[in-house]
């Protein structure tokens, strides 16, 4: 469930309980806990402000303002220990009902909310299937549901706050705060809301590769430190009273620093205003192609510029002269992709050392995979050409799984020295650094001749390769390279 922010819990929540009667500690736990759905599979989360869980044992010690009403438990003599009980859970359910009705959407929806939701009239309904919202999500809404309320969040934030329909609807269903619905902090953008932002981040994932095969770390803050073993203990025999060789492992840090990724697209004003749902998906979907094929581009061929986020890609640091072990270079005048022969694969596989846990897969392109690993399975024949029962080839070569990424060399033509594929698992080479979810915002006039909104979309990452081995030990990925 998408989690509550302290500060609501702080500021309002306490001080409401305190009003229904909460006077202990114990009692406002209770009330808190109630609220909180603890123990249910519906549990909701808290967070401070740097997005860090907070336990409900340390949610009284932070509610200061209330804390001068709060007296120490007292005993009670005279009352049996179950009306003393039920006295409290009266006062908890009282207390969380005004306020979960103040809170209105700080309380998110639950699933039973969204089974009787229906396409509104004025909406004109979709064509053909959505391509990005797809399945039921966690909280229980369905596509339909979530590309249209995506579209009004979209059409909310056009109107600078100021369309009734869409702020009215976004704020019944719980997607935005009363103060984000009667404020002006929309104006320089908005977090898309988390029962829409799972269908955008679930779509970069599919439509890219990077972010999928990389170790994503979540980060707090816009700079952010991570320890990395650089080296492992050392171990000898020894024979009877002989003094143990003393071994330290080796450790140093890895700095994640988020760096804004941005796009902007522009609609059609009359699609705005009559097909949210088909609004809803086309935006969305967009956005995510658009972040995907950048975030490959970046966390593959990046060059360390501007424009890559100042990001150095694998196959570019690959082939920077301190990772030569890990670097396979196919024989002279072995320029092209119908030169590249089975011998050089097996170099490949043979370089890539074991490492416990590691989950190799080949990295290329789709016209490598077909003018490289397709046509070299292909000539062996018999079992090495596998194939699934209706007839399609399999997406593995040499018994390792292919992954195609559109951002890999595709040339079938000469490609001296150039990098075309890589080996390996990039959940050891490479960590990518995730700041925060999409932001969205629009304008109306910047195309404002041309009765079009532009809708901009922000997300703030890094992505680092950090482990290549060197040039004495290959690392986790090798680098695929064509001879001169």
């Amino acid at each position: 469930m998408p989690p509550i922010k302290l500060k609501y819990i702080r500021d309002t929540l306490i001080p409401m309980l305190v009003k229904s009667g909460c006077k202990t500690e114990g009692q406002l736990q209770k009330g808190i806990g109630a609220f909180l759905k603890q123990g249910e599979e519906e549990a909701i989360p808290v967070v401070n402000e740097d997005g860090d869980p907070v336990e409900i044992s340390e949610i009284i010690l932070v509610g200061a303002e209330p804390a001068e009403d709060v007296v120490e438990e007292e005993p009670v003599e005279d009352e049996p220990a179950e009306v003393v009980q039920a006295s409290m859970n009266a006062m908890a359910v009282k207390a969380v009902a005004a306020a979960t009705k103040a809170s209105g959407s700080n309380r998110p929806r639950s699933p039973s909310d969204n089974k009787a939701f229906k396409i509104p009239p004025t909406a004109k309904r979709h064509t053909g299937q959505l391509k990005c919202f797809k399945g039921t999500s966690p909280t229980g809404t369905d596509p339909e549901y979530r590309a249209y309320g995506f579209g009004e969040y979209i059409r909310w934030l056009r109107s600078k706050g100021a369309h009734a329909g869409s702020r009215d609807w976004l704020l019944k269903e719980g997607h935005i705060t009363k103060a984000m619905a009667e404020g002006s902090n929309i104006i320089g953008g908005a977090f898309v809301p988390e029962e829409f932002s799972a269908d955008l981040i679930r779509l970069v994932e599919e439509f890219g590769v990077f972010r999928e095969a990389a170790r994503v770390m979540p980060m707090s803050r816009d700079t952010m430190l991570f320890p990395r073993r650089t080296s492992g203990l050392t171990g000898a025999w020894i024979g009877e009273n002989t003094t143990i060789t003393d071994s330290d492992l080796g450790t140093d840090n890895v700095q994640l620093t988020a760096r804004k990724l941005a796009t902007l697209t522009r609609i059609s004003n009359e699609l705005m205003e009559d097909s949210i749902i088909g609004l809803g998906d086309l935006i969305a979907t967009e956005i995510a192609l658009v972040m995907a094929t950048e975030e490959d581009e970046a966390g593959f061929n990046g060059d360390g510029t501007n424009t890559n986020g100042g990001i150095f890609g694998l196959t570019v640091k690959g082939i920077d002269g301190n990772h030569t072990a890990s670097v396979v270079t196919d024989g002279a005048n072995d320029d092209t992709f119908a030169e590249v022969d089975l011998a050089f694969m097996h170099e490949v596989t043979g370089t890539l050392p074991r490492f416990p846990g590691i989950n190799p897969k080949w990295y290329v392109h789709q016209a490598a995979w077909a003018n490289v690993l397709q046509r070299l399975a292909a000539a062996q024949g018999g079992v090495t050409w596998r194939e699934t029962n209706d007839g399609t080839p399999t997406m593995t070569f040499l018994g390792f799984d292919v992954v195609i990424s559109q951002v890999l060399q595709s040339s079938t033509g000469d490609i001296s020295d150039a990098v075309w594929g890589l080996f390996g698992d990039i959940s050891m080479s490479s960590t990518f650094g995730d700041r925060k979810t999409v932001e969205v915002q629009t304008s109306t006039e910047r195309f404002f001749d041309i009765d079009q909104t532009a809708i901009r979309g922000i997300e703030r990452i890094d992505i680092v390769n950090h482990d290549m081995g060197d040039n004495t030990d290959a690392g986790p990925i090798i680098i695929m390279r064509m001879g001169s």
